[in-house]
């Protein structure tokens, strides 16, 4: 072999051995980006075709490596408009900078889900320090984006209870005194029926009021927990089958079928707000008619009520969306955006499960699961249509609001008992040490001393004193009543009070 050929050969050896150690480097690297099986690591050229694509993006966008080397990332990734300019703008100033940049961008799976990525991207430079392409570093961020936007939600749900406590007590307290005057021209002009009227309107608006602090509170869940009483599911849908029946127009065809007993634990008010809520929207879903069905079964464990609507329907945003407080479709005025956020809030204080399905122009369902109550007695409601007339029974009354304290003292009065007012705790206190009433109405919030430091100090001087508490609070909030103080006072009312809730309670005190 002569010189020329051994160089030759020495050469060929020296490639050779150069391939297999370059192979053998490139497959230690691959292997090393291919550990990252959570991290996507992909490598494009300026015209964004995709050049290196490791087993994290695999794993995260479910595209194998040999099905998008070679297409374009821009094409594949990107599910709209804007995400396609955010990555052109990208890549127009990587290329000008010559610098990393990092954003957080939506990026689409091979099955059409849209994740949320933390994005990385640095230019790779050829010889002359030219940028020749991106290398891409991405995290999926989706299940943390989601618990950020829970923990906002919950922070807003919480300053927006916290402000909806202090409004609905200002508020409570407004149409305590409203409800109050009302009741007095009833009992005063009891023989003038336009002067019945006109109450009975002032009344009304009283209790739609009322309602709205209610649907207030519940989304803001800072609404009490009731005790919930066992009752039968059918017979609160056949009320509002009933109800509905007269008031929807008839071009809507209600059909029902409800068995004769389905009993669960329940408030019978809340329940048929709930019901009310639902047909309502099926109604407002179907303004040219179409058919309303009504159905509830026992299924499993479960009390199954149905509620759906051959309607205009919703999106699947819409659908995801429709539980949320304040969100409303409706236009102008028509809807408060409060009424399936009540709802949610309503079904879930009574353990239950609501989900809804619908598409558009195919109708909406709404499925609500309640547990079936443990067979025992029934309990029946005994609505009290009356005010209970005392006997001469000394009241102290005690309110810092006139506009209460006078028409409450009134009404108390035409209804036979004996009252005195005053408007704050110490006076309370003095009189009722001179005085020995037989019951205290005592308002919890009151400046200088308030209502449950009032009772307190009464309950110090005679333990058997008999105390109603009432106030724009409800017993829970603000900072609730200690336990020793609560079980001591004989009953807890929210304002506005009308004497048809107030009287009974004190004929029941006075025994």
């Amino acid at each position: 072999m002569n010189i020329k050929s051994h160089l030759v050969f020495c050469l060929l050896v020296n490639t050779r051995k150069q391939q297999k150690a370059l192979k053998k480097t490139n497959k230690f690297l691959r292997n090393i980006l291919d550990s990252s099986s959570s991290i996507s690591i992909m490598s494009t050229d300026l015209d964004q075709n995709i050049l290196f694509w490791n087993k994290g993006a695999e794993n995260i966008f479910g595209y194998k490596s040999e099905e998008v080397v070679g297409l374009k990332k821009i094409d594949m990734l990107y599910p709209g408009y804007e995400e396609k300019m955010l990555v052109e703008e990208v890549r127009s100033l990587i290329q000008k900078n010559k610098k990393e940049i990092s954003c957080e961008i939506r990026e689409v799976t091979k099955d059409g889900r849209k994740l949320w990525i933390n994005l990385n991207l640095t230019p790779r430079f050829d010889e002359k320090g030219n940028v020749t392409g991106i290398l891409g570093i991405g995290e999926d961020i989706s299940e943390r984006k989601r618990l950020a936007v829970q923990l906002q939600q919950a922070q807003k749900m919480e300053a927006i209870g916290s402000l909806t406590s202090g409004v609905a007590h200002n508020f409570r307290n407004i149409l305590a005194g409203i409800s109050m005057d009302s009741q007095l021209l009833q009992m005063k002009y009891s023989d003038v029926p336009q002067m019945q009227e006109i109450a009975e309107r002032i009344g009304n608006g009283v209790k739609r009021g009322t309602q709205l602090i209610e649907g207030l509170m519940q989304f803001s869940r800072k609404q009490p927990k009731k005790r919930l009483q066992q009752l039968n599911l059918a017979d609160v849908l056949q009320e509002i089958y009933q109800l509905i029946s007269k008031s929807f127009d008839k071009k809507i065809d209600i059909r029902v079928d409800i068995p004769e007993s389905l009993p669960v634990m329940g408030d019978h008010s809340e329940l048929s707000q709930v019901f009310i809520n639902l047909c309502n929207n099926a109604r407002d879903a179907m303004p040219e008619g179409g058919k309303l069905y009504i159905e509830a079964r026992k299924e499993g464990d479960n009390a199954l009520a149905i509620i759906s609507d051959t309607g205009h329907g919703m999106d699947k945003q819409i659908e995801e969306k429709c539980f949320d407080p304040f969100f409303t479709t409706k236009e102008g005025k028509k809807g408060t955006g409060l009424g399936l956020s009540t709802t949610y809030g309503i079904v879930k204080d009574h353990e239950g499960k609501i989900y809804v399905y619908s598409e558009p122009n195919k109708g909406t369902t709404f499925k609500l699961h309640f547990p079936v109550a443990i067979a025992g007695k029934q309990i029946e409601r005994k609505d009290v249509t009356e005010a209970v007339k005392g006997r001469g029974e000394k009241i102290l009354l005690v309110d810092d609001e006139t506009v209460v304290l006078e028409p409450m003292h009134q009404l108390l009065e035409g209804l036979g008992y004996s009252i005195v007012s005053v408007t704050s705790g110490k006076a309370a206190i003095a009189k009722y040490k001179s005085w020995h009433p037989d019951a205290v109405l005592l308002d919890r919030n009151m400046p200088e001393m308030d209502g449950i430091t009032c009772a307190e100090k009464i309950l110090e001087y005679d333990s058997e004193a008999r105390i109603l508490m009432f106030s724009g609070y409800d017993e829970t909030g603000p900072n609730g009543i200690d336990d020793k103080t609560g079980a001591a006072i004989k009953g807890y009312l929210t304002k506005p009070i009308s004497m048809v809730q107030l009287t009974p309670l004190l004929a029941d005190l006075l025994k």
